[in-house]
């Protein structure tokens, strides 16, 4: 790993063919409705200057890529080798580091010691094994801390037609959850699997009907958002709707929540929170993740037992504070990705619905305006 961090030299013609393959990958990104759509919602949900998500899009990317091809071609590579060094020695901070070493640490003397002296480069090293200090930082900052979801108020709705694609594809996001402790979380999972698993109200309703191939409620955590989307479906405002209409009816006690779905729902995120830890490596990798994360060793074994107690209330009230706000634009952001042909009438069908759409006319100037 030594090696690997810190004696790599960087090439220029290994550099060339890198980056010729990245931007070779680009126009199939851009025939992809998912990433599309999804490439414009973290667009407008993220800083664009400090977060992962809202740097890495791949719009950005194709830019980026050609101004650093252009560097490439010049005599000796232009400045991209130093700026590479520089952002390497940025990453490699010992204060930014994490490692995780799995094993019987009672066996190997001074373990601490071993790994920063024949880890860290010559120049970071400590003097002698007795000063040997580790003082990582706490947890890592997550993309939560960079999120701007609706920061003026405004209700943000957008739709690009997109001619490379026969269907159609929905992304929706809100405020959510934005840490792993919060005692709604367990709650939260079992309400998702309930509404989104198979023969659940969403797949009868929505894949059932033809309306949509995929649909999915993802909470990311990380993020601070849930995500609400569509994909492949062949009437995007339609599919919407009844997804709303799900919601909207377990709320009013229209439809009742069936217990054996609701057993089924628990037993679900019972059994992939076990499965995270069916081998020593996933144990030790779930280790890690509970670092990062800031809870404690036991946090999978709590969250089984809050999980077994989520009851239908706790389910309605998840639903209300969760999955309610996704298909309301005052408090989420809305992209749609479609066809031309289908544009006008999906324009008209969300008006009708009192969600105002504006089209995207050049996907490069609205992600990178000049």
């Amino acid at each position: 790993m030594r090696e690997i961090l810190w004696k790599t030299q960087f090439n220029i013609q290994r550099l060339k063919i890198c980056v010729g393959k990245l931007l070779s990958d680009m126009p199939e990104y851009k025939r992809k409705g998912e990433h599309l759509s999804r490439s414009i919602l973290y667009h407008d949900n993220f800083n664009n200057q400090k977060s992962n998500h809202g740097t890495l899009i791949f719009v950005k990317q194709q830019k980026f890529l050609k101004q650093v091809q252009k560097e490439l071609s010049t005599k000796g590579g232009g400045n991209v080798i130093s700026q590479l060094t520089k952002l390497r020695e940025l990453l490699y901070k010992t204060e930014n580091l994490h490692v995780q070493v799995v094993g019987d640490m009672r066996k190997i003397k001074n373990a601490k010691a071993l790994w920063l002296h024949n880890f860290l480069p010559a120049t970071k090293k400590t003097k002698s094994s007795d000063e040997a200090e580790i003082t990582p930082t706490d947890v890592l900052t997550m993309s939560s801390k960079f999120q701007k979801l609706h920061d003026n108020g405004e209700n943000r709705g957008y739709i690009f037609p997109c001619g490379a694609i026969e269907t159609g594809y929905l992304n929706t996001s809100c405020n959510s959850i934005s840490t792993f402790d919060d005692e709604r979380w367990a709650s939260l999972l079992v309400t998702v699997e309930y509404l989104t698993a198979l023969e659940g109200p969403f797949w009868k309703k929505i894949r059932g009907l033809g309306l949509s191939y995929g649909y999915s409620i993802t909470p990311a955590v990380d993020d601070g958002l849930i995500y609400f989307s569509l994909s492949k479906s062949t009437d995007v405002g339609k599919a919407f709707e009844a997804a709303k209409d799900i919601v909207t009816d377990i709320l009013t006690k229209k439809e009742e929540i069936s217990q054996v779905a609701l057993e089924c729902a628990r037993s679900t995120v019972i059994c992939d929170i076990v499965s995270r830890e069916n081998t020593a490596d996933a144990a030790a990798m779930q280790a890690f993740f509970h670092y990062i994360r800031g809870v404690g060793p036991e946090y999978n074994r709590n969250l089984l037992t809050k999980v077994q107690k989520v009851s239908e209330e706790n389910l309605r009230k998840s639903i209300e504070e969760f999955i309610a706000p996704l298909f309301s634009t005052e408090r989420s952001n809305m992209v749609i990705v479609l066809n031309p042909v289908k544009l006008k009438e999906t324009i008209k069908f969300f008006q009708e619905k009192n969600i105002p759409l504006k089209k995207i006319d050049s996907l490069d100037n609205h992600i990178c305006p000049k």
